[in-house]
């Protein structure tokens, strides 16, 4: 099969010939010699490393902070039933495969996305989230998450947030092996101002929600710092892909790219709830390495990492195409543990974005259509 464009892990290449064995793994990925190539763009089959499937169908308004979009959230999930919300969820993981994710991050409280996704095409990781801000909890909290995980998926325990976690959890969480598989421990981190200003100082609209929920925080000692220096205190930083980073800048930068730790972006999602985006190029001339996922249906309009892509690309045209679709292939495919690359050996899915250019592949409405193998495509 002879392509226009590829998506290798050096970046775009134009006219590049991809060969199938008869197990479907990729073996041959070479310059194409003379003849016609068709005209799409071939990648990883896409990867959101970041999602929140059990809230699909739930329509949330948004531009008043975090804490009052969870406040809401919270109260549309409790009056759907079971029923509505397993439906919901397998209309969003049929979307998904079509527009062409291959894996996927669930973060769940409930485990209800268990089903829908023991039955999908899809593999990846279902990230159950722990909470619980008193330190005596940490074992109740963590004997919650237990297998088996759906089939082709990793199930890993990691804590929700460091303002909703005592320290002794948080550290827990992150250390505690994945039941299957690999990847990375992802933690929300850094994403509204009243994280840090419950780290700080430990009240605010973070310190209210705590308390409306019943949670006994009077142990909590706020560590009197930014999210991303408490978690290298806590020696975590470089054991879990923080996501949104929001608020992330300067220094914190540097110790984000220093610890290794890939960061996980919902662009869309932190203009739906707080109207800014993370300092994305101040990110990429630090070094920290990125991944893309869309958080839920309700903080984004769909759950395509290219429409992350798309945004992205609009927002930042200095910054190379190439870095947007790396992050929502191979970088998301680090955090899941599910290697999304062209090259000899890979058995992850393939997809083609069909047209002749950028336009072309970042259409919301063109063709992408999933390379069948070991057939060649003509």
């Amino acid at each position: 099969m002879r392509v226009a464009w590829a998506l290798l892990p050096e970046g775009l290449r134009e006219r590049v010939e991809l060969r199938f064995d008869a197990s479907g793994a990729l073996s041959h990925v070479e310059p194409a010699g003379p003849g016609p190539c068709i005209q799409a763009l071939a990648i990883p089959g896409l990867c959101n490393a970041h999602t929140h499937l059990e809230l699909s169908g739930l329509e949330q308004p948004g531009g008043q902070g975090l804490p009052a979009w969870v406040g809401g959230t919270l109260a549309q999930r409790a009056s759907r039933s079971t029923a509505q919300t397993v439906a919901a969820i397998e209309a969003a993981l049929t979307t998904l495969h079509q527009r062409g994710t291959a894996s996927v991050g669930e973060v769940t409280n409930s485990r209800i996305s268990d089903g829908p996704l023991s039955t999908s095409p899809m593999q990846g990781v279902v990230f159950h989230e722990v909470l619980g801000i008193h330190p005596g909890g940490v074992d109740e909290s963590l004997a919650a998450v237990h297998g088996p995980s759906p089939s082709g998926f990793t199930l890993r325990a990691i804590p929700h947030a460091p303002y909703s976690c005592a320290p002794e959890l948080l550290v827990a969480a992150v250390k505690s092996p994945a039941l299957c598989g690999g990847g990375w421990p992802t933690m929300h981190l850094d994403e509204d101002p009243a994280e840090r200003q419950f780290l700080m100082t430990g009240d605010g609209p973070w310190a209210d929600v705590l308390d409306h929920l019943g949670r006994d925080r009077s142990q909590f000692v706020p560590p009197e710092c930014t999210p991303v220096q408490y978690l290298e205190r806590l020696g975590i930083l470089d054991r879990v892909a923080p996501v949104h980073c929001t608020l992330t800048e300067g220094e914190d930068l540097r110790r984000l790219a220093q610890a290794g730790s890939p960061t996980v972006l919902c662009p869309r999602s932190n203009l739906h709830i707080s109207g800014r985006l993370p300092a994305v190029e101040d990110m990429l001339a630090a070094g920290v390495r990125l991944a893309l996922g869309t958080d839920s249906l309700a903080s984004a309009p769909s759950l395509d990492v290219l429409d992350e892509v798309r945004l992205l690309w609009e927002r930042f045209p200095q910054v190379p195409l190439e870095t947007w679709l790396l992050a929502a292939t191979q970088g998301s495919g680090e955090v899941l543990g599910t290697p999304a690359r062209l090259e000899v050996g890979s058995a992850h899915p393939v997809l083609l974005l069909m047209g002749s250019g950028p336009h072309a592949w970042l259409d919301p409405h063109g063709e992408r259509r999933w390379v069948e193998t070991p057939k060649e495509t003509p």
